[in-house]
């Protein structure tokens, strides 16, 4: 299995990008996003070798001032989730 830990995360007025661990055994590819329970769209294609971390890219509109609830499903039907605030 897969363990994924959010090492930072960047957040801008267009992008969330997520900085991921992957602390597991096993390849980890992030198959669904959503920000505050909307699906959102992933830029790129996402696959963390165990050990390593890996970017992934969040598209939307995100105002200064607010926080927002993320939410990564993989292929392990696990998820990782966390707060961004801009």
């Amino acid at each position: 299995m897969a363990a994924l830990l959010v090492n930072s995360f960047t957040i801008n007025s267009t992008h969330i990008v997520a900085f991921l661990q992957n602390t597991g055994a096993a390849l980890v590819e992030i198959t669904s996003a959503y920000v505050n329970g909307l699906i959102t769209a992933i830029v790129n294609l996402v696959k963390i070798a165990p050990n390593a971390v890996g970017a992934v890219i969040l598209t939307g509109s995100f105002l200064a001032g607010n926080t927002y609830n993320v939410k990564l499903g993989t292929i392990f039907n696990t998820e990782v989730t966390f707060q961004a605030s801009f």
